[in-house]
């Protein structure tokens, strides 16, 4: 049964650049609940980094059944109206870009519950606030999910791509070659732009117009982690996490040729 927390109380701040600071309120139940803050209408996407814990005292699901929920029914995700009654809310979880999210998992009393997650935002329709409201829901048939705030980060973007991350990483003869993606924002990415960095600080470049990059002429033996960013016409992102650490070899073939030869 899908059950969600109670109305949020309203919140009254303003922000007026791509910095979002975090916001947190309760509900009139005492169940925390959290809320974006007021954004600028150049703002185009608002991301949210936000941990719950399980305040239940069995497991909390988001499997019913054994039939996992959608990323979208996992969370409340709904624009605010200055007035309640006259301005319903606006739920924006459908078009909701989902990073991480908890989705077909089970969560022990106690446990954390990740979200990462992005929304359209932009200047609001007459009535309402530039704000959102955000909560969790469970599928649990036996009761209200009761849950605390962790942590919560908010940050906004103009348009330019947001969750750049390295998906597949090896190191090779000299070199290290990165998968690579990211949200295009609200422009297509022109570049995806790797930086490798050894144990002494040392930082090696590396570009491409896909989401395949290599990273060459490295010291064979040292150590490297590598990180990623990705640009569109309007900026750069934020960097992705750092790669596992990743050591070029002196001796075999190249990545790019092993890969081939391994292609049927």
């Amino acid at each position: 049964m899908r059950i969600a927390t109670c109305l949020l109380m309203i919140l009254l701040s303003r922000v007026v650049d791509a910095s979002c600071p975090t916001t947190v309120i309760r509900d009139s139940n005492g169940r925390s609940v959290a809320t974006s803050p007021d954004w600028s209408d150049d703002i185009e996407f608002v991301i949210a980094d936000l941990v719950f814990s399980n305040s239940m005292p069995g497991d909390v699901t988001f499997n019913p059944q054994g039939t996992p929920v959608s990323d979208a029914e996992t969370l409340d995700i709904d624009r605010r109206g200055s007035d309640p009654h006259a301005y319903p809310l606006i739920p924006l979880s459908q078009d909701a870009i989902f990073n991480i999210s908890p989705a077909g998992k089970v969560y022990s009393a106690g446990e954390s519950i990740r979200w990462r997650v992005a929304f359209e935002a932009g200047a609001a329709p007459t009535g309402y606030y530039n704000r959102v409201g955000i909560q969790p829901v469970d599928h649990d048939q036996y009761g209200t999910f009761q849950f605390g705030i962790v942590e919560t980060e908010f940050t906004c973007t103009e348009g330019e791509p947001f969750f750049a991350e390295i998906t597949e990483a090896e190191a090779g003869l000299d070199e290290i070659l990165l998968t690579v993606s990211a949200e295009q924002g609200s422009a297509a990415i022109t570049s995806y732009d790797a930086t490798c960095e050894d144990t002494d600080g040392n930082e090696t470049d590396a570009s491409s117009t896909g989401t395949s990059i290599t990273v060459s002429v490295l010291q064979v033996g040292e150590d490297y982690t590598c990180t990623v960013t990705a640009t569109n016409p309007v900026g750069t992102s934020v960097a992705s996490d750092p790669s596992e650490t990743l050591t070029p070899t002196s001796g075999g073939l190249p990545v790019w040729l092993l890969n081939e030869a391994s292609t049927p």
